[in-house]
């Protein structure tokens, strides 16, 4: 069997992403629209591909796909790697922030300090 490529190295597209998605809450039809969307969840070992039939399998219903454990693991993955970037991606907003308001405050630091004057000298009095 061929070495199946690590997460890290695996980029799917939007719609691969969304297919694999759908695919983890229920099996699919093979179709021409996505025929080439699941073989290439099938080529990272994200999906299997097998005959799908009726349920007494008298009928023939054509190739169905479903999602394997690894496709899974791979969803549970990119999830918490997303979730990590957003984390930085926040953080480094706030610390945007924060250097902006304490660039800010050195700017008006002459400001600052007599306004801070004025209300002592109006409590103390």
């Amino acid at each position: 069997m061929n070495e199946l490529p690590d997460f890290e190295t695996v980029v799917l597209t939007d719609d691969e992403y969304n297919l694999l998605k759908i695919l983890s809450m229920e099996p699919i039809l093979v179709t021409v629209q996505n025929d080439a969307l699941i073989h290439r969840l099938h080529h990272f070992g994200f999906a299997a591909i097998g005959v799908h039939a009726s349920r007494d399998l008298t009928e023939f219903r054509g190739l169905g796909a479903a999602v394997t454990d690894r496709g899974l693991d791979y969803l549970a993955w990119a999830s918490q790697k997303r979730e990590e970037e957003r984390s930085g991606f926040r953080r480094d907003v706030l610390l945007l922030f924060l250097g902006a308001l304490i660039a800010l405050l050195f700017d008006h630091l002459g400001e600052i300090a007599v306004v801070l004057e004025r209300v002592f000298r109006f409590f103390c009095e």
